[in-house]
């Protein structure tokens, strides 16, 4: 039991942090076109580290899916769920996508 409750703090722990990388990424790029280099170099290096931090969520969120990932970032995998799946799945992803992901970037998934 404790296993799980460990799993679930993990899980809700490192979905918070990738979404606050993907904030940021997104602030970074409706500006990237007038940052000065210094910024560009620092917030891409994060942006590195946060699609790093989306590959290991998308591993992890697995056995939420029910399957394996056939995509490399958590966000490729919910598009695919919210054009061709159906059930629970759609509804896990429209959830991710309406209420975190979307609002800073329009029809991002």
């Amino acid at each position: 039991m404790t296993e799980i409750i460990m799993y679930a703090i993990a899980v809700l722990a490192l979905i918070s942090i990738v979404w606050l990388f993907y904030v940021a990424a997104m602030s970074l790029k409706d500006k990237w076109g007038t940052l000065p280099i210094e910024a560009k170099v620092l917030g891409g290096a994060w942006v590195i580290v946060g699609y790093l931090l989306d590959v290991c969520l998308n591993i992890i969120m697995s056995p939420i899916f029910l399957e394996p990932p056939f995509e490399l970032t958590l966000s490729s995998r919910l598009k695919r769920h919210r054009e061709k799946s159906s059930g629970y799945r759609l509804r896990i992803a429209d959830y991710i996508c309406e209420n975190l992901l979307n609002p800073f970037e329009k029809a991002h998934c």
